[in-house]
């Protein structure tokens, strides 16, 4: 029945987006999960299923070329979710999976989103009936189009276009704060919210040229300068800091280190540590190689297993939030969250009912050792969403839920001190599984001194 429930307020929701002259109303077990009241334009209709947090992240999207007709909104680059639950897509009026325009909603976004970040995306493209054919899928949710050159490169345009129009250093606003800029206007959200059914849309004759989407065009890449200069004068005025005598950096890690014990695992050799490298990379020897560590991936891997170990004791350790976090959360979200209230409690969520739409968050995991953030919980909700739709087994949500949130607990960049790279390094070594992190990237590589006297030509 879960699964049945989500998927029809999945429906309900995208109907209710885009026609915002009718007004919706579902209710579950005299429940009701979502009520969107008859408005004058899409935005309000947004702020009524997403809530505020998410609708004031959005910029209006308003882009036509003949015969092609694109309204809606996308979210600024800065706002993005670890999965794509907040993109729609609708073709004149209907809901549809559509592979060619995600693409290209992602090319707009070229170079500005991080990996594995995903944009708010609710965009109707409306195109003459007779260049579409809405006949390719028995449930109408797949759409085929008679030039699709000419409507990836209208979306492409009208998400960069939008994207260079509305560019802006973010501010640096308090939790919560709201920040009114142009694009917030109200006359901006009429103009991109108005019902489009009463435009003809006239058939288009494709006068696309070669010069009409040039590469390059809309957002430029950043330039990067010529550091040489620089790196020459920073690597003769701060020679002292980065050359060190060997003596010295063995009798430095000796009185931090006199030698790693063995782990208990019994899979890490003995070794003595040098040193940190790019605030990322630790560097030990043992009698005969040199060892790199990835800090960041053994950081994980150390984590995620410790995490892990206490979900599946039923033994997590919480803090309580001496300021709950309120979470407001679209009708989909809701539904998400009530049937999982008992597997976040497992991982140390303690979540309290406060309102028709909106939760507090008021324990998070201890052993995570960061502020807790709505970002992070909502990355964590989209993942859980994501996880839930897969086919895998039901111990895969698990490891997704907490590998989402071991990741973010990861300092980037992060200098450590000779006694915390010791106890990292005897950390992993206690790992059932220390040689990789989570995600399958390798935690430590050796190089032993015939590979390194091959490099020098020592050897042959």
């Amino acid at each position: 029945m879960n699964v049945e429930l989500r998927h029809c307020v999945d429906v309900v929701q995208q109907y209710a987006l885009i026609h915002c002259n009718v007004s919706f109303k579902l209710t579950h077990n005299k429940r009701v999960l979502l009520q969107v009241p008859k408005t004058t334009n899409t935005f309000a209709n947004i702020v009524a299923i997403y809530r505020r947090p998410v609708a004031r992240q959005l910029i209006a999207v308003n882009y036509s070329v003949p015969g092609i007709e694109i309204m809606g909104f996308i979210s600024r680059p800065s706002f993005t979710r670890a999965a794509r639950d907040l993109q729609t897509i609708f073709v004149s009026g209907r809901p549809v999976k559509n592979q060619l325009i995600i693409r290209a909603v992602y090319k707009g976004y070229a170079n500005l989103l991080m990996t594995g970040r995903h944009p708010f995306v609710l965009l109707n493209v409306r195109v003459v009936p007779e260049h579409l054919d809405v006949n390719v899928h028995p449930a109408k949710r797949e759409v085929k189009f008679e030039q699709e050159d000419h409507i990836y490169k209208a979306v492409l345009e009208a998400v960069k276009s939008t994207l260079t129009e509305q560019a802006e250093i973010p501010d640096v606003a308090a939790p919560g704060k709201r920040n009114v800029s142009k694009d917030a206007s109200k006359d901006s959200y009429k103009d991109a919210s108005r019902s489009t059914a009463k435009t003809p849309l006239v058939p288009y004759a494709p006068s696309y040229g070669k010069d009409s989407y040039k590469a390059g065009a809309g957002i430029k890449p950043l330039l990067v300068r010529d550091r040489g200069e620089q790196y020459e004068k920073t690597q003769i005025s701060h020679k002292k800091e980065f050359v060190m005598d060997r003596q010295e950096m063995l009798d430095n890690g000796e009185s931090a280190s006199p030698g790693l014990p063995q782990s208990s695992s019994g899979r890490l050799p003995r070794m003595r540590i040098i040193g940190q490298l790019l605030k990322t990379y630790i560097l030990a020897e043992t009698d005969s190689a040199l060892i790199l560590i990835d800090q960041h991936a053994a950081q994980e891997r150390v984590l995620f297993e410790r995490f892990m170990e206490q979900y599946k004791d039923a033994a997590m350790t919480v803090q309580q939030l001496i300021t709950p976090i309120p979470l407001e959360v679209s009708p989909d979200e809701v539904v998400a969250i009530e049937e999982n209230l008992e597997f976040f409690s497992r991982l140390g969520f303690g979540l309290e009912e406060y309102g028709t739409h909106t939760f507090l968050l008021r324990t998070t995991p201890q052993m995570l050792g960061i502020p807790f953030t709505r970002e992070l919980f909502m990355d964590i909700l989209s993942e859980l969403k994501t996880a839930e739709k897969s086919t895998t087994p039901a111990l895969q949500k698990e490891e997704r839920i907490i590998l989402k949130a071991c990741k973010a607990a990861i300092k980037a960049n992060q200098e450590l001190t000779l006694p915390e790279m010791n106890k990292l390094i005897a950390e992993l070594g206690a790992c059932m599984y220390p040689f990789s992190c989570p995600h399958g990237r390798p935690t430590i590589i050796r190089m032993t001194q015939y590979e390194l006297e091959k490099k020098f030509k020592r050897v042959v």
